[in-house]
């Protein structure tokens, strides 16, 4: 299997910092293999700022911003969905932003946990989940979030073409080592502790049988705990603010691929 996702986004935010506010193009592909239970993926993703970066705004400052690569191993049991994976992150040149560098380097591993069964999702549709990352290259400490989902199918149901769902969520987000004046050289957040929360709102549509595509309109809203990450800078063009709101277009393929 495989899948090819495009997005448009009017801002850009990775763990609650602003890193972009201006509008982004963001192309990503994976190749995964499913055995049983398991599935074994690899990916990559990158985020693009069309036409000239504006001084005035917080921008990224080149093309491409950011480079991603990934690999993930994952496992589905009755109840629960783990998985493992590893991610390195090329911060390419972009302007300090921040405690980040300029063209700073990640390296990270995380587990994430999402609860498949249980009294939330029987009774109230509430599907809770866990992740946990490890940052292993300069930064080091660990990064929190823990989520809160519920789903409802819109009109038709499901079994029908076109159809979609909507997906309501909210995430809490802390940050343990990471903070300025820690061990390591840079830092994320002035403070640890809770950093931020997000609240979201997606609509998920698959428009055509004949086609693997689905549609994807989100909306997501941070609110910054002040000043873990509303004042990371003393300078006004990379400092955040306690709300950010941004919009994400997502247009989706995926297949399955065949080896003769």
């Amino acid at each position: 299997m495989a899948g090819v996702d495009v997005t448009f986004a009017t801002r850009y935010v990775w763990r609650g910092l602003l890193r972009s506010d201006v509008p982004v193009f963001q192309p990503a592909a994976w190749i995964g293999v499913a055995r049983g239970r398991y599935l074994l993926s690899a990916g990559a993703w990158s985020t693009f700022e069309p036409g000239e970066p504006d001084a005035a705004e917080i921008s990224l400052a080149s093309d491409p911003g950011e480079i991603e690569a990934w690999f993930e191993l994952a496992a589905r049991s009755s109840h629960v969905d783990a998985s493992l994976g590893f991610i390195a992150r090329d911060g390419r040149h972009a302007r300090p932003l921040g405690h980040l560098p300029p063209g700073f380097d990640t390296r990270e591993l995380r587990v994430r946990a999402v609860l498949r069964d249980g009294a939330l999702r029987r009774s109230l549709h509430l599907t809770p989940s866990a992740l946990v990352a490890w940052d292993v290259g300069e930064i080091g400490g660990r990064y929190y979030e823990a989520d809160l989902e519920y789903a409802a199918t819109l009109i038709p149901e499901p079994r029908a073409v076109p159809f979609a769902t909507l997906f309501l969520g909210v995430t809490a987000a802390w940050s343990d080592g990471m903070a300025a004046g820690g061990a390591a050289r840079h830092a994320y957040f002035t403070e640890d502790g809770l950093t931020h929360w997000e609240a979201r709102a997606l609509v998920s549509m698959v428009p055509s049988a004949k086609l693997p595509l689905a549609l994807h309109l989100l909306r997501r809203d941070r609110f910054a705990r002040d000043p873990a990450v509303r004042r990371v800078s003393t300078d006004p063009l990379a400092r955040s603010r306690t709300h950010v709101g941004w919009w994400e277009l997502t247009a989706s393929v995926r297949g399955s691929l065949s080896v003769r």
